[in-house]
């Protein structure tokens, strides 16, 4: 199970420099000149590529608070 960003980052349409540029923005907070890049920044530019997430969404994903990685739960 993942969050909207999760899937964003295993989309095998994306284009894999577009998901490493992702994924390093998630994992770092920053661009790929090693700038800070606010979550707003984040999301209007996937806005632009056409890829819809909210701030929430990237924050939450950034800060691992996401569903992306919570332990699997067995009853």
């Amino acid at each position: 199970m993942s969050c909207k960003a999760g899937a964003l980052l295993a989309n095998p349409a994306v284009p894999a420099e577009d998901r490493d540029l992702l994924a390093t923005w998630m994992d770092t907070g920053r661009d790929h000149r090693g700038r800070p890049t606010s979550a707003q920044t984040m999301v209007l530019a996937l806005a632009a590529d056409g890829h819809h997430l909210g701030s929430t969404t990237v924050k939450d994903h950034r800060a691992r608070r996401c569903v992306c990685y919570r332990e699997a739960v067995t009853p």
